[in-house]
């Protein structure tokens, strides 16, 4: 779950660069097999009970994920390239905020499972 947080600068410079779909595609599909292995692992120790903890340790933080993910992947999209600066701030703002609501709602909502 660490390297969730980690990916998304990777993702903000791939959506600004020429082979942007390529690297996004490859960061998108990392991004899958990490969550596939979390929920592997989540189900193995808690059972049924796994996907529930799954839920609770990604849910507060994954919506805001979610939209900085969608965002940068319309920009990825074919057309011109343009640097998009006051927008790229704000993304890294959105992820900075997930990354907190991970850190400090993510202990609690764990705890609970």
């Amino acid at each position: 779950m660490e390297a969730a947080g980690a990916g998304d600068g990777g993702r903000l410079a791939a959506g600004l660069t020429v082979c942007s779909q390529m690297l996004y595609g490859f960061l998108t599909f990392y991004g899958g097999m990490s969550v596939a292995v979390v929920m592997s692992v989540l189900t193995m120790r808690k059972g049924i009970l796994g996907a529930a903890g799954f839920l609770c340790a990604v849910l507060p933080q994954g919506i805001l994920y979610l939209l900085v993910w969608y965002v940068l992947s319309r920009w990825a999209g074919p057309g011109p390239k343009k640097l998009h600066i006051l927008p790229g701030l704000l993304l890294l703002l959105i992820a900075g905020a997930g990354a907190c609501l991970e850190v400090y709602l993510g202990s609690v909502l764990g705890g609970l499972v």
